[in-house]
């Protein structure tokens, strides 16, 4: 495996510099590109386990860290303010703002592979981009596949394929129909039954499941693993949190890497494995979890 390293994009137009980490595939041939969005208080040293595990099936994996919503905005206030600003910064404009980090990104991808320079002898398809993110990140995937917000608005970029949300979220503005009802891109959405909000009661491990039953038919997908919480899909652990099973972290990436295969190399094989019981009859599932598809 060839090991991840730390980049900056820099975009001078909002003054702004964003953090990246990349996992460059394991491939000497063109490869699909993911990009991953931290949840709240994260960076792009977060969630390395899918960064290793989809690198090595021969994705590039780039890590974005999103300032203002990051984990130097949160260690930056002092310790009794920390949750205040943990609440603060999971505004509207730092939504905004990821969003156009990640389409900014990809505007300088495009330029680099073009022009190479720091990603001189590493191939690119860019033709095959995918994009996942935890909380947060997941609702700035779920905005890049074009979810509304409030007066008819949206920001789709086109040139993602495909989406893996882990604890994606409802919007409190819009019904989850209105919200997510139009969103015909492969999804796959992932949760468990504790999934609850680290931030509000308003948003439960039934409300995430929400935003998957509001999407269309077609090409969507649903995992609920038995007793996971908001934090077991990340590495981060939190005071008083129980071990974690290590069977979360495999089932994310194994699953996530199938439907990849699916829909960023047009794997029919992989397709037909995710509509199936196959998740759950190959010992990546046990019983208690869920697995569902439309």
């Amino acid at each position: 495996m060839s090991e991840p390293f730390d980049l900056e994009f820099i975009d001078n137009r909002r003054r702004r510099v964003i953090p990246c980490r990349l996992y460059p595939a394991s491939s000497e041939i063109a490869s699909p590109v993911i990009l991953v969005s931290h949840g709240l208080g994260g960076s792009r040293r977060g969630m390395s386990y899918l960064g290793k595990a989809w690198s090595s099936a021969g994705l590039h994996c780039l890590f974005l860290q999103h300032p203002g919503s990051d984990s130097d905005t949160i260690e930056s206030a002092p310790p009794m303010k920390r949750f205040k600003a943990f609440k603060e910064a999971a505004s509207l404009q730092n939504g905004l703002d990821r969003i156009a980090d990640v389409s900014f990104v990809l505007d300088e991808l495009e330029a680099e592979v073009r022009t190479p320079d720091r990603l001189a002898g590493l191939k690119f398809d860019l033709w095959r981009i995918g994009m996942a993110g935890h909380s947060f990140g997941a609702a700035t995937s779920l905005a890049i596949a074009g979810r509304m917000y409030p007066s008819n608005q949206s920001y789709p970029d086109p040139r993602v394929k495909a989406f893996v949300t882990l604890s994606p979220q409802p919007v409190q503005t819009l019904s989850v129909d209105e919200a997510f009802g139009a969103l015909k891109q492969p999804i796959l959405c992932m949760t468990g039954t504790d999934d609850e909000s680290p931030l509000t009661g308003k948003i439960t491990p039934e409300s995430r499941r929400d935003v998957y039953h509001a999407m269309p038919t077609g090409d969507k997908y649903l995992l609920v693993l038995d007793q996971a919480n908001h934090f077991d899909f990340e590495e981060r652990r939190r005071r008083r949190q129980p071990e974690r099973d290590p069977r979360y972290h495999q089932a994310i990436h194994e699953i996530g890497l199938r439907f990849c295969q699916a829909y960023l190399w047009n794997d029919d094989s992989a397709k037909r494995w995710l509509q199936s019981r196959s998740p759950l009859e190959d010992n990546i599932l046990v019983p208690a979890d869920h697995w569902e598809w439309k």
